[in-house]
């Protein structure tokens, strides 16, 4: 069955699936990066010092985006799409890969885990804008100049190459992904409803109640209700 033909739920429990694994390869990467500080810089290693590093701000931003993201499955679990649910999907893939004989998806299993969580139209809408923001902070703050830039404020222009790991690994690519994953899920749940109003009528009447109030438009809510 092509991507094309798949019917809505299954299209989106397969990206779901994909969205996951692209967060949480951020989240290993970010962590390494930093486990890497603290093992090869002999500044760290050998002395105390306070987690003022950028390196912790990005592991810490890429497991808030883990949990947001794992909040908004949690939300979607069981609603009700054609007839069908994330969490059946899930289910039925599974137990196509028992049949198969094919190897154990961490991914797939650690979404099964989740459990459900009772959410609104308007609730799931501010979860996947909290998803969205999270992913698109962590990938801004990933760029290798950024950076540089936060350790020049920290440690000045001399001392800044002083407090990286012995080689340094590039994250930027994979915090992207994550971000680029995210917005191909977004576009699929815009049409999820739950039964009064789907997600992007949602988006719709936050971005009104920001106009009637003097707020101005959300960029985020503007980019994803324009994709």
């Amino acid at each position: 069955m092509t991507e094309k033909n798949m019917s809505t739920t299954k299209r989106t429990t397969k990206q779901i699936i994909k969205t996951y694994k692209s967060i949480s390869k951020a989240k290993e990467i970010t962590r390494k990066k930093l486990d890497a500080l603290l093992e090869t810089n002999m500044l760290y290693k050998l002395f105390e010092h306070e987690e003022k590093h950028p390196y912790y701000n990005l592991s810490t931003s890429a497991e808030n985006s883990s949990d947001a993201f794992e909040m908004l499955v949690a939300g979607l679990l069981v609603w009700n799409i054609e007839g069908s649910s994330i969490a059946e999907e899930l289910d039925e893939i599974k137990a196509r890969q028992i049949v198969d004989g094919a190897e154990a998806d961490e991914a797939l299993d650690a979404l099964r885990a989740i459990k459900p969580v009772s959410m609104t139209a308007p609730q799931v809408a501010d979860a996947l804008v909290s998803v969205f923001y999270s992913t698109t902070a962590l990938w801004s703050h990933s760029d290798a100049g950024m950076i540089q830039r936060k350790l020049i404020e920290l440690h000045g222009l001399k001392n800044a190459n002083k407090h990286k790991e012995a080689e340094e690994l590039k994250i930027s690519k994979d915090c992207r992904s994550a971000v680029t994953d995210v917005k191909k899920l977004a576009k699929e749940l815009l049409k999820f409803s739950d039964g009064k109003n789907t997600i992007n009528d949602e988006l719709g009447k936050k971005q009104m109640i920001r106009g009637l109030t003097g707020l101005g438009k959300d960029s985020i809510i503007e980019f994803l209700t324009k994709q």
